[in-house]
């Protein structure tokens, strides 16, 4: 009976084993996959073959250190690119590429605060739009006041300055053009009557 009992117990360990090599084998497989795919610049593909070799052997720490950086790496460009795109107002672009970075990472911070950056950004082109608007129709105050909350929240907001230059520009010609009037009004008007008679 003993040696019944040692028999099984040792077919067991064997395929125990034999399932340990075979997942050891698959998991191996999918590593070399995903680094031939992240090669060929198939980002997202190699990415997902990474996780799934972790997933089949997650005691491989090569294969978790090289996901780890591998993805970190990717993300560090897709977020650079939706920079540029945010700073150059493609806003769907860089929407677009920091939620493609949620999708691999869901709690990257630098993703979810470009989310937020461009609806900033939407809210403050929309309110700079407004302001030329009323710029355009000679409401230089109003203009002037769309544009302090832009200015207050992004003082370096290019689009806004340009447009603050412009109404500064708009008010020192009226300012000028005001100047004159008064100095051509406030001068003396002086009627000199010669020897001609006047007739009644």
């Amino acid at each position: 009976r003993s040696e019944l009992t040692s028999t099984i117990l040792r077919n067991w360990l064997v395929l125990l084993l034999l399932a340990m090599l075979l997942a050891g084998c698959a998991a191996e497989r999918s590593f070399r996959e995903g680094k031939t795919l992240l090669s060929e610049g198939r980002m997202e593909e190699g990415l997902l073959r990474l996780e799934q070799a972790v997933k089949e052997d997650p005691g491989a720490v090569e294969y978790r250190t090289y996901l780890f950086r591998q993805r970190e790496k990717f993300a560090n460009q897709i977020l650079a690119q939706a920079d540029t795109d945010l700073i150059n107002n493609r806003f769907d672009e860089s929407d677009a590429a920091y939620r493609r970075v949620l999708g691999m990472d869901r709690a990257n911070p630098r993703a979810h605060a470009g989310i937020e950056a461009v609806q900033v950004a939407r809210r403050h082109k929309a309110m700079v739009e407004a302001a030329e608007g009323a710029f355009n129709k000679g409401q230089i105050e109003a203009a002037q006041d769309k544009l302090r909350k832009v200015l207050s929240d992004n003082p370096r907001h290019r689009d806004g300055k340009a447009l603050l230059r412009r109404i500064e520009d708009k008010k020192a010609q009226i300012q000028v053009s005001r100047v004159k009037l008064k100095s051509s009004i406030e001068k003396p008007i002086t009627l000199e009557f010669r020897d001609d008679s006047l007739k009644s």
